[in-house]
């Protein structure tokens, strides 16, 4: 009993300190955007990024982008889903059809919201949707966060666990990357897409704590 409440108090803790920390990045992510704080830096990293540019480098982001566009992302969640379903694991199913709901209604409202004009692009074609935050960085922070979490919960040693998570932190980093080198988003949208994510993610868990995401 006494082993419970220790791990349910840490559990309560790593909870608020996600919910505090994201809620405050992308609360700062806003007000630097709206106030135009952000312009100068924005630029000037999006310019050094676009420095390294590189027909290899080029090719490598248009491909890695492609794990965080709506069509990849949602057939993924639909394929982790109905996989869930068929093993009986029905609470980690609905955490992620929570997850991936609140992702598009977030995403979508906050692009209307702040209706942040999208940057002159390096590579490809210019998205049609407002350019704060990254819809990318926030699906990818989502929906791979909760796959890899699910997997690091099934490694039988520490160290597998630490090696998943690292992964998976590694292609959310580098999807929501993309979207800088490509020139396609601003920095800021960026952080503000993980800052989204990870706020979802801690809601949610939140909600159902005692399902979902184990780690």
């Amino acid at each position: 009993m006494a082993v419970d409440t220790m791990s349910k108090t840490r559990t309560t803790g790593w909870s608020l300190a996600c919910l505090t920390t994201s809620s405050l990045v992308f609360a700062c992510a806003v007000a630097a955007v709206l106030t135009g704080w952000s312009d100068g830096l924005d630029e000037t990293v999006r310019s050094t990024i676009n420095n390294w540019a590189n027909p290899q480098l080029t090719a490598f982001f248009l491909f890695i982008t492609q794990f965080g566009s709506v069509a990849v992302v949602y057939a993924l969640a639909v394929i982790e889903a109905v996989a869930l379903l068929f093993l009986r694991r029905r609470a980690d199913a609905l955490y992620l059809i929570v997850v991936m709901a609140a992702a598009a209604v977030v995403n979508n409202g906050v692009k209307l919201a702040v209706a942040r004009a999208r940057p002159e692009p390096f590579f490809g074609d210019l998205p049609a949707s407002y350019s704060f935050a990254s819809g990318h960085a926030l699906y990818a922070g989502c929906i791979y966060a909760v796959i890899g979490s699910l997997i690091a919960a099934e490694m039988p040693r520490a160290w597998l666990r630490v090696l998943v998570l690292a992964a998976t932190l590694a292609l959310i980093g580098v999807i929501g990357l993309s979207r800088v080198y490509l020139g396609v988003h601003y920095p800021t949208d960026v952080i503000a897409g993980f800052a989204l994510a990870a706020l979802i993610l801690c809601v949610a868990r939140g909600l159902m704590p005692e399902r979902g995401v184990k780690v």
